[in-house]
């Protein structure tokens, strides 16, 4: 049976570092309906050419605090990234089925 068909099944990727196998494994499982989050060093992709491309249907949002921590924070405004807050972070959790990390 396809995803499609259990829209409630969508995962969290936790990308935890921008590690270039990391990144392309995260990218190779995504689905559509499902969301990335780049946490700690993961949202250290905003700075790399390999990080786009998760694909149609998946939101992709970096961690508010780890940009500002590793003074990113003007360049994800200047890119229109979406980011979460450190209060998000459980209604993200809560708002998928699973929960994958990625380092």
């Amino acid at each position: 049976s396809s995803m499609a068909e259990f829209p409630e099944l969508t995962s969290l990727h936790l990308l935890l570092s921008a590690d270039r196998d990391a990144v392309h494994a995260c990218q190779r499982m995504v689905e559509a309906g499902d969301t990335v989050c780049l946490v700690a060093d993961g949202v250290m992709v905003l700075t790399e050419k390999f990080a786009t491309g998760f694909g149609d249907g998946v939101e992709v949002l970096y961690a508010l605090v780890d940009l500002e921590a590793r003074g990113l924070a003007a360049l994800a405004a200047r890119a229109g990234v979406s980011t979460v807050t450190d209060d998000e972070v459980p209604r993200l959790l809560r708002g998928h089925r699973h929960c994958v990390s990625w380092k």
